[in-house]
C-alpha cells in the first residue's frame, strides 16, 4: 500500500497509542532530545513524527525486537529506528516502545532527533538519515559503585578487570561476527564466590565490522578507572553485573 494512503491510517493509530500508558515499564534511564533544525514546517514534521512513532513499537514486537522506517517526503522525512533487548519477548518488547514513543511525542514535541532508552528498549528517530552509520557518540554510563575487587580480598582490582576485559572482548566478537541479531551474553566465574554477567548489542543496522568497533569502543569506556555496569552508546550498548540479569531461557535458539 502506498506511503500516502497508509499516513491518514498511522496519523489516527498514532492517537490512541498516546492516550494510553504502557504498564508495567520501567522509566527511562536516558531520553536527549535535540532540535537540529527550526523552520516553518514544524508543524507538517510532528504529523509525519506521530505516524512513525505509532508504527515502530507493533512493527518491531513483530519482527524480533527490531524495525526501522522512513515516513514523508522532502523536507518533511522521518527516520525512525526501535530495538528491544534480545531477551525480551514480543509482548514486554511492545509495552516498552509504546511507553517510549509516547515519550517521545509528549516530551520532546517540536524536536527534529530524539532517542529514549530503557532497560529494555531504546527508541530514536531524526529527521536526517542515520541507517547503518555506527555512532560511538556518548550517551549513558551508569558508574560510580565499587569494583567487587575492593569489597572482597580475595580479588584484586587488577584481577577483576582482567576477567570483565576477557568476557567483554569475547562477547563482542561473538556478537559482531556469530550473532544475526548482533548480541551476546555470558558469564564467566572470578572467584569460587564471584561470577561476572555480561550482555552487549548493537543496533541490528549495522555492519559486522562497525558493531565490532562500536562494541570495543564501549569496552574500552567501561574499563576505565571509574567502575560502570552500563555504558550505552547511540549505536551499542554494554551491561554487566555480578549476578544474573537476562532471561538466559529465552534467548535459546534465538540465532537459529
Amino acid at each position: 500500500m502506498p506511503r500516502l494512503v497508509l499516513l491518514p491510517i498511522l496519523l489516527l493509530l498514532g492517537s490512541s497509542l498516546f492516550a494510553t500508558t504502557a504498564t508495567n515499564v520501567d522509566e527511562p534511564i536516558h531520553m536527549d532530545c535535540v532540535d537540529n533544525v527550526t523552520d516553518a514546517h514544524a508543524g507538517a514534521f510532528d504529523g509525519i513524527l506521530d505516524a512513525l512513532l505509532s508504527s515502530l513499537p507493533a512493527a518491531a514486537a513483530a519482527s524480533s525486537g527490531f524495525a526501522k522506517d522512513t515516513i514523508g517526503s522532502a523536507p518533511n522525512l522521518a527516520y525512525g529506528l526501535a530495538q528491544c533487548r534480545a531477551d525480551v519477548n514480543a509482548s514486554d518488547c511492545r509495552a516498552c516502545l509504546d511507553a517510549s514513543a509516547k515519550d517521545a511525542s509528549a516530551k520532546c514535541r517540536g524536536q527534529r532527533s530524539a532517542m529514549v532508552v530503557r532497560e529494555a528498549c531504546m527508541l530514536r528517530y531524526s529527521n536526517a538519515s542515520f541507517f547503518g552509520a555506527m555512532d560511538k557518540s556518548y550517551e549513558i554510563t551508569k558508574c560510580g559503585g565499587d569494583l567487587h575487587g575492593q569489597k572482597n580480598a580475595s580479588t584484586s582490582t587488577q584481577q577483576f578487570r582482567t576477567h570483565l576485559s576477557d568476557l567483554l572482548i569475547n562477547l563482542t566478537g561473538k556478537a559482531a561476527y556469530r550473532s544475526p541479531r548482533l548480541f551476546a551474553v555470558g558469564e564467566l566465574e572470578v572467584s569460587p564466590s564471584v561470577k561476572l554477567y555480561g550482555m552487549v548489542q548493537c543496533t541490528r543496522d549495522l555492519a559486522a565490522d562497525d558493531c565490532h568497533l562500536c562494541l570495543a569502543s564501549a569496552v574500552l569506556s567501561m574499563l576505565s578507572p571509574e567502575y560502570c555496569d552500563h555504558m550505552i552508546f547511540r549505536s551499542c550498548f554494554i551491561r554487566q553485573e555480578e549476578y544474573p540479569f537476562y532471561n538466559a531461557k529465552a534467548l535459546e535458539g534465538a540465532d537459529k
